[in-house]
């Protein structure tokens, strides 16, 4: 608990842009003669929260970028927000403020009051402080709670483990269930080497915050029949919408990483009670952070030369300041999930490099896409990202993967697309924005990718698992595909 609360503390501070070391000199922003003392908003803090609290280290000072007031204590850290006119306490994970409705108080790493937040017991002069709870890192509440603690524990099998990860990624668990029933079915991929069904799990938040899941109960169906018939689950976690760009830098990443975590645990619970055997906390994670909101110079610039830009990843600057945030946070992650979750964890990357150091994770993922490449500049670009993400595999002492294929032939299976709903589209459909020329090409093109991004991964030694994504998804298709029978060929053969 308290390792917790100081590493939320360290963000904190990160945020305002402190040095903590620990000790603080008591003159430290002292005029001569001065000495630490709460003064205004933070005194009337004091006068409701006593000990909890504790006692200045420092005198109250400003920060020049916003004219934000902060103030160290024996116990935390308190600020004023002079934007909101909010004086606020935070030992590094519980938070204290005295705003218009009295004292509220929240958890996790928003420095601000959520809308959640609630007034405490005889909020006003006087008013007792809340005592600080156990730290659950993320929103108050989500549905996963509720799904957890209104449904009974299914019956499921042991978990099990391959020697070589064969999946067939399908984020459409309601259109997979019949066929995941179907025990003939499972038994004719199961006879060419697929072992494994992957799943990609979104969620949506609330205007508080809090994670918001839909359909539980047809994903739990769909997971316990799956692993009933003998296939393996990889479960992922995404949102594809929520961004933060409201604050500084540091703080929207603080915001992103917190609700990213709370999501991560959610599912990874989820995971825990249906015994799935593999789990990956966040879908492409290096992506999450292409966005100027969160660092200077962490937003891509457009790929002019796509062979350059893999085969020396380290060339772009945005892409490896991303690769060690990430990284960062990945492990500071996996002692939470593993506290909550026994399988094996898989660290999910959308763009491969050799940088990543991920030693607590069991698997280090990558996608593969073709970039609509012709298939000699494919099988490039293919070799350079399994060569890099082989690499960064070997510095963390783990094991490599292609946790994902994005061989596409209609963009309609791309849910960034403008507009487009790929769960809403029927097989076959293309998108009304595209050239049917080029949508035929890809089409034809699509076991070549495969056949090449096969050949690469055999030719190279340490890889353990490949994935054929979009099963049924529109726009992909591979199910009755000739991709299929170049997959049933390869894995059969092994």
């Amino acid at each position: 608990m308290r390792i917790v609360r100081f590493a939320l503390f360290l963000i904190i501070c990160a945020i305002f842009q402190l040095q903590f070391s620990g000790v603080v000199r008591a003159a430290d922003y002292c005029g001569s003669g001065e000495t630490p003392q709460f003064r205004f908003g933070f005194a009337h803090l004091k006068s409701l929260l006593g000990p909890t609290m504790g006692e200045p280290l420092e005198c109250e000072h400003g920060n020049p970028e916003n004219g934000d007031t902060l103030q160290q204590t024996t116990t935390g850290l308190s600020f004023y927000r002079k934007s909101t006119n909010t004086p606020t306490f935070t030992d590094g994970w519980t938070h204290w403020a005295w705003t218009a409705n009295g004292l509220v108080t929240w958890t996790g790493a928003s420095i601000d009051p959520p809308g959640s937040a609630t007034p405490t017991e005889g909020s006003g002069e006087g008013a007792k402080a809340p005592a600080a709870g156990p730290p659950e890192p993320g929103p108050v509440a989500t549905t996963m709670d509720r799904f957890l603690g209104e449904t009974s524990q299914p019956s499921v099998p042991a978990r099990r483990y391959a020697a070589e990860i064969v999946s067939i990624g399908e984020t459409r668990y309601i259109q997979m269930q019949p066929l995941l029933a179907d025990v003939s079915y499972v038994a004719s991929l199961q006879a060419w080497g697929a072992n494994t069904w992957r799943v990609i799990v979104h969620y949506e938040t609330d205007s508080d915050g809090n994670i918001l899941w839909s359909r539980l109960p047809q994903l739990e169906t769909a997971i316990v029949t799956a692993r009933t018939n003998g296939l393996a689950v990889l479960l992922n976690a995404t949102n594809f919408h929520d961004e933060f760009s409201g604050g500084t830098t540091a703080e929207n990443r603080a915001n992103l990483y917190a609700q990213r975590q709370a999501a991560a645990l959610d599912l990874a619970r989820f995971a825990e009670r249906l015994n799935i055997e593999y789990f990956s906390p966040i879908n492409e994670a290096e992506g999450i952070l292409d966005n100027e909101a969160y660092g200077d110079g962490y937003g891509s610039p457009p790929v002019q030369e796509r062979v350059g830009a893999a085969v020396n990843p380290r060339g772009e600057p945005s892409l490896t300041s991303r690769v060690g945030e990430i990284s960062t946070l990945f492990e500071s992650m996996a002692p939470h999930l593993r506290s909550v979750y026994s399988g094996r964890l898989v660290a999910h990357f959308g763009t491969s490099h050799p940088d990543y150091r991920v030693p607590s994770y069991d698997y280090i993922g990558i996608t593969l896409d073709h970039y609509k490449l012709d298939p000699g500049t494919f099988r490039t670009v293919v070799g350079a990202n399994l060569d890099h993400v082989a690499a960064a595999a070997r510095a963390s002492g783990t094991k490599w993967m292609v946790e994902e294929t994005y061989f596409f032939w209609s963009e309609v299976a791309d849910p960034g697309q403008t507009g487009n709903r790929p769960n809403e589209r029927k097989a076959g459909e293309i998108g009304e924005w595209e050239d049917a020329d080029e949508v035929a090409q890809l089409r034809d093109l699509q076991d070549d990718y495969f056949r090449i991004s096969l050949e690469e991964y055999a030719a190279r030694a340490g890889g353990s698992g490949y994935d054929a994504g979009g099963w049924l998804m529109p726009g992909i298709e591979i199910s009755g595909s000739p991709a299929e029978t170049v997959l049933q060929e390869f894995f059969a053969g092994r």
